[in-house]
């Protein structure tokens, strides 16, 4: 049950203040469109019904969706013989296609160019027959073989339908129109505005759904299925080798990779043309079937998604003793995403191949990743090293235990992008052209010391994609370390008092974001090349959140009563 539509907007691009064929339009472009009150693009949206509807079912949330899954599995396990076990399985899973609480859901009929409501009693309830998949049959194996004693080997494998339900997360079919109604308007070409801030945002209608069909109203897109909805592959596999050594010190290397193919994503089949502006997207044009015209994406799940994942995974572990204990972890990998870009011409979809952290998927290639945790009983006091014989000394520094936590990890890639004006192909991005053969990585922090070497980069002057690619570069990594100290006294038999003094990021270190602005068309140069005004380009001027409470250093007292 869901309720829940986004403010009109408008955008101002620059492009009516800009001269067609110089230089890219620029915040000042922009500005000055802002205020001549000529936006080049402007939204609207709003939810079907927009108020309390009398006879409805849920009036006031009326974006249901309900969404079942079934599964079986079967596992056995059996030791083949004294050196080798074997654990396999076989799953089996099915997941029927979503309904809302009163209908079906509803896909787009590209021959009439009509929404068609799926299961409305009274009208089309025959229609929207959706296939899935029924021999979803997912297999899993595990070996385990010991060797020696102290040494084991072990080999994991599993393939897996992709389980997620893309139509009823935040952009899919439940969310899309006729429930949610999103208008979306722009200007003939780059340089021309929609129209006035006086006119407004478009007005958003309100459909009579009970017929079964409907029309899309001007500026309207849709995002649905044709005929079939099918699940891609997620293949996983990995071999370890664990060893036990002398002073239980456990050692276990491991190679970990999955392969994820033919996932479920939308395309946008209303792209334009490289220098087409918005008269070359197709469903953009006069004269199609029931009046259909809008630049908004029209958007169709297809099971185009890639990632592989390959990584090398170390461990250590040392059980306690003599009052020391410690686990530590370095993970060194790759992930290679098809669609780490969103590039719709298909032509082109090759540029879209680069390392994962953005575009169309949600995550972060971080390649070096290392944690380690100990523990540290401090050699003084009663039953310890030294000073077991008690006194003042002895009492004081005696029975603490230190912990300390440390993590450290790469930054997140990001793109360089430039202005998209000169490309002129709405519904697709623009890479920089990347004009020298290294970025030099400067580590600069706030407004006038970028990050990377800037001049690297220029806007495209032309209409084609820059020479740049996708996730090319990487922010600041995450080094972290905390420390706790803590000691537990006796009270009595059944009383115990614990003293804890917990510092987070010890060093008091920050961890900052990527920079916040990576459109080189902001960047104004100097007629020698040099860096006239960053205007925010490469600049990092925020923190980036790594789940803590707090990112900078901060110091906990506690005191913990045991009864």
């Amino acid at each position: 049950n869901h309720y829940e539509t986004q403010a009109g907007t408008f955008t101002f691009n620059g492009g009516a203040t800009a001269l067609n064929g110089g230089a890219s339009p620029n915040i000042y472009n922009q500005f000055g469109q802002f205020l001549l009150g000529l936006p080049s693009a402007r939204t609207a949206e709003g939810m079907t019904p927009l108020l309390n509807t009398k006879g409805a079912k849920s009036p006031d949330l009326p974006a249901t969706v309900r969404s079942s899954s079934y599964g079986v599995y079967l596992r056995d396990q059996w030791q083949l013989n004294r050196k080798m076990t074997a654990s396999v399985g076989l799953r089996w899973e099915y997941y029927p296609f979503p309904k809302r609480t009163d209908s079906g859901l509803q896909i787009f009929d590209f021959a009439t160019n009509r929404m068609q409501l799926c299961g409305l009693p009274g009208a089309n309830e025959q229609v929207c027959d959706i296939k899935v998949q029924a021999d979803l049959f997912t297999p899993r194996l595990g070996l385990a073989y010991r060797p020696t004693e102290s040494t084991v080997i072990r080999i994991g494998f599993s393939r897996n339908p992709q389980s997620s339900n893309d139509v009823t997360r935040a952009g899919g079919i439940a969310q899309s129109f006729p429930k949610i109604i999103s208008l979306s308007e722009t200007g003939p070409n780059t340089f021309s505005p929609v129209g006035t801030l006086t006119d407004g945002v478009p007005r958003v209608p309100q459909l009579d759904l009970t017929v079964g069909t409907v029309s899309l109203p001007p500026g309207t897109g849709v995002t649905t299925v044709i005929d079939e909805y099918n699940r891609g592959t997620l293949t996983s596999w990995n071999v370890t080798v664990q060893r036990l050594f002398p002073h239980s010190l456990s050692v276990q290397v491991g190679y970990v990779a999955n392969r994820q193919k033919n996932m479920s994503q939308t395309q946008n089949l209303n792209y334009g043309q490289i220098g087409g502006g918005p008269l070359s997207q197709p469903f953009n044009q006069p004269g199609l079937a029931n009046g259909l015209r809008t630049t908004s994406n029209m958007n169709v799940f297809r099971p185009l998604g890639r990632v592989d994942y390959d990584s090398l995974q170390l461990s250590a572990t040392r059980r306690m003793i003599n009052g020391f204990q410690f686990t530590s972890a370095y993970t060194l990998s790759k992930s290679t995403d098809w669609w780490a870009g969103n590039i719709a011409i298909p032509e082109y979809w090759d540029r879209n191949k680069a390392v994962q952290g953005g575009g169309t998927r949600v995550g972060n290639s971080r390649p070096h990743k290392v944690d380690l945790a100990a523990v540290y009983e401090l050699p003084f006091g009663e039953g310890r090293k030294f000073l077991r014989d008690g006194g003042i000394l002895g009492n004081i520094v005696g029975g603490w235990q230190l912990s300390t936590m440390f993590t450290a990890y790469s930054g997140a890639p990001f793109t360089v992008t430039a202005s998209t004006v000169t490309l002129n192909a709405p519904g697709n991005p623009q890479l920089a052209d990347q004009v020298k053969d290294t970025v030099e990585i400067l580590g600069g922090v706030g407004p006038t010391t970028p990050y990377f070497d800037v001049t690297a980069f220029r806007p495209v002057p032309e209409a084609r994609f820059g020479t740049g690619s996708f996730n090319s570069l990487r922010g600041p990594g995450v080094r972290n370390i905390d420390l706790i100290a803590m000691r537990t006294l006796a009270m009595s038999q059944t009383k115990t008092v614990q003293l804890r003094l917990e510092v987070y990021n010890l060093m008091n270190r920050p961890t900052f974001a990527n920079p916040g602005d990576t459109n080189v068309s902001n960047l104004q140069l100097n007629p020698d090349g040099s860096v006239r005004n960053l205007n925010g380009f490469g600049v990092i001027n925020s923190t980036q959140n790594v789940g803590r409470e707090y990112s900078e250093r901060y110091v906990r007292l506690g005191i913990r009563l045991g009864f």
